[in-house]
């Protein structure tokens, strides 16, 4: 039986990505941050932390230092080298770090709470009204 983990309250801007198909072939922080359909105004204006989720738990949180492109055939080479794209159309993936130890208290380990679950396009906003 699986332990029954609590979930976070959000209180943060957040993008949430779902990491499970990525994580097992690279490191949490490289399946966060690359590559999302996300909208750059949003990203760059309405989200201060990156949480990568696996199976609705979050086992990364993390701080956009830049949004890049990570669009196969363009920028892809240049901005992250060490990726290979297998995915089509616009994307962006970001640079960064990992968030604090007490932004990281909050969120890593813990749930997603129900009502904001990742849609089957893999990712989710979610800002504090």
């Amino acid at each position: 039986m699986s332990e029954v983990v609590d979930p976070f309250v959000p209180q943060d801007r957040l993008l949430l990505v779902s990491i499970a198909k990525t994580v097992g072939s690279r490191s949490v922080y490289d399946a966060t941050r690359y590559a999302w359909p996300v909208s750059r105004q949003r990203v760059e204006n309405e989200v201060d932390l990156v949480l990568g989720c696996v199976r609705g738990v979050v086992e990364g949180v993390f701080v956009a230092s830049a949004w890049l492109d990570a669009s196969p055939g363009k920028a892809t080479e240049r901005n992250f080298p060490e990726l290979v794209a297998t995915h089509k159309g616009p994307r962006l993936g970001f640079v960064g770090r990992k968030a604090n130890e007490a932004v990281q208290t909050k969120y890593l380990g813990k749930r997603v709470p129900n009502d904001l679950a990742i849609g089957q396009n893999g990712f989710r906003y979610f800002r504090m009204t």
